[in-house]
């Protein structure tokens, strides 16, 4: 299984489902929940089971921080093309 997101892609940091007990991990990412940033790198991991999983550093536009995050909770920027009348 290879990284679905690539160095320099856009991506967004995907909405965080609201649940009564967000993990102290899932609460630092909150704020960034709809944020466009670019990813600066990538890693992976090996479990013991033989899945990979992979993490990625992705920088965030607005303010420049870096966060990590999970394959999962980011998607595919994709940009809407405005219709004009």
């Amino acid at each position: 299984m290879s990284a679905r997101f690539i160095k320099g892609q856009k991506v967004v940091v995907r909405t965080i489902e609201k649940h009564n007990s967000l993990s102290t991990r899932e609460y630092s990412l909150e704020k960034y929940d709809g944020k466009i940033g670019t990813v600066d790198n990538y890693y992976y991991i090996t479990m013991g089971s033989g899945n990979i999983v992979y993490l990625y550093i992705v920088r965030i536009e607005r303010d420049g921080k870096t966060i990590v995050v999970y394959e999962d909770e980011i998607q595919e920027y994709k940009v809407q093309s405005l219709k004009y009348h």
